[in-house]
C-alpha cells in the first residue's frame, strides 16, 4: 500500500470512530432557524462540506496557476518602462 492509501484508510477509520461515538441530537441556530439533528448525520455533512471547500479552493488555486504563463510574466518585468 502507498503512503496516500494509508493515509485515506486511516482518516475513514478515524471520521467512523467519531461517528459512532456521536448519536446524540443537537441543535443549531442558523440566523432565525433552529435545527435539530442528528451528531451521527451532523458530523459526516461536515466533513463532506470541509472536502468540498477544500477541493474547490485546490482546483482554483490550480487553475490561476496554470492561466499565469511565464512568457506574459517575463514581458511585463522586461524592464521597457525605463527607456
Amino acid at each position: 500500500m502507498s503512503f496516500k492509501q494509508i493515509a485515506i484508510v486511516v482518516t475513514i477509520v478515524l471520521a467512523l470512530i467519531l461517528v459512532i461515538q456521536n448519536t446524540q441530537v443537537v441543535s443549531i441556530d442558523i440566523l432565525f432557524w433552529e435545527v435539530s439533528i442528528s451528531r451521527v448525520l451532523l458530523i459526516p455533512l461536515l466533513l463532506l462540506l470541509g472536502a468540498v471547500i477544500g477541493y474547490l479552493g485546490h482546483w482554483q488555486m490550480t487553475r490561476n496557476l496554470k492561466s499565469q504563463r511565464p512568457d506574459d510574466m517575463s514581458r511585463s518585468d522586461s524592464g521597457d518602462s525605463l527607456r
